[in-house]
């Protein structure tokens, strides 16, 4: 019900940008006698380059942001192993990411004032990083016992280096601030304040990245008398820690957690009704998805997002027959 009037006075972009890429992949495979399969591949991406969003626009702020190419080069294995008792996929991956679009508070070129009313050469606009690296390795496997038991599972390993950036980090409890003179706007008088000098990022790892996750079921199948089945599945994950921001402060490194549910479900011999009592988070072990740490000189906000309680729970399907 509040009016809104959203002008340009001299600003916005008139004239238009366009880019182009040639992107795909090339994969050579060997099938070994016994049909497993060793494969290793070379695949590109492209993301098309962005505008920066200033009305007018703010010197020392791109107007546009170059293109984002990124080059995938992976190797892997698929097979069936022990006579077929063992499936298991296994990866490695290493990408060279180059002009990564990134949004963050950072100094504008030449100590320049943002608008009238900035009381410091900060802006947050995108930026294109270069350089930036990631790799990896992604295993899967499920295994079986015997006709009754099973293994199922995964484990990631993922790292990531950062290429030249620098960048103001909300809430640095070591961060270092410098005097900014400027006019004020009201005024017309000289006048000083304080801000955050932005901190180098280089070779850092990216934010919620944790560089270990696993997660293993054990699955035991039981066929019953009357002709209806039992399924037991008890399940480990594994979150390890990880950082929140692309600043990798320690302090705020959210920690590693683990999580066990569990599960029995029971399905009618025609498949046409089940039932299922199941028990997420067993241990009712709470860990951090997100965090941040917001603010800077003379105050601080922290927000995250919890992991879930433990959960009860029973759930009935059932599926006409046609």
């Amino acid at each position: 019900g509040v009016p809104v009037v959203v002008g340009f006075n001299g600003g916005g972009i008139d004239q238009p940008d366009s880019w182009d890429n040639v992107v795909g992949q090339f994969t050579l495979e060997y099938r070994t006698d016994n049909e497993n399969l060793v494969y290793g591949r070379l695949s590109t991406g492209h993301k098309p380059g962005v505008f920066n969003f200033a009305s007018p626009p703010v010197p020392g702020v791109p107007t546009t942001v170059d293109e984002s190419t990124l080059i995938n080069y992976e190797a892997g294995y698929k097979g069936t192993l022990m006579d077929g008792r063992l499936q298991l996929a296994a990866g490695a991956f290493y990408m060279d990411y180059d002009k990564m679009h990134w949004a963050a508070t950072q100094t504008l070129s030449g100590n320049v004032q943002p608008n009238p009313n900035a009381t410091s050469p900060l802006f947050e606009y995108i930026a294109a990083i270069p350089d930036s690296k990631v790799m990896g390795v992604e295993i899967e496997y499920q295994y079986a016992f015997n006709e009754n038991w099973s293994l199922v599972g995964y484990y990631g390993y993922l790292d990531s280096e950062i290429g030249p950036h620098e960048s103001v980090v909300l809430g640095d409890p070591d961060a270092e601030y410098e005097l900014y003179d400027y006019i004020d706007f009201d005024t017309g008088l000289p006048a000083q304040n304080w801000y955050e000098l932005p901190q180098d990022q280089t070779g850092n790892q990216l934010p919620a990245q944790p560089s270990h996750k696993a997660a293993t079921t054990l699955i035991h199948e039981r066929d019953l008398a009357n002709g209806s089945s039992l399924d037991f599945l008890l399940t480990w994950a594994f979150t390890g820690s990880q950082y929140p921001t692309i600043a990798n402060i320690e302090l705020y490194k959210m920690p590693s957690y683990n999580r066990w549910d569990a599960s029995v479900q029971w399905t009618s011999p025609e498949e046409d009704w089940s039932a299922q009592f199941y028990v997420n988070n067993i241990g009712d072990k709470i860990g951090l998805n997100e965090f941040i740490a917001s603010g800077g000189f003379g105050g601080q906000v922290f927000l995250g997002t919890p992991t879930n309680h433990r959960e009860f729970g029973i759930t009935l399907r059932w599926r006409p027959q046609l």
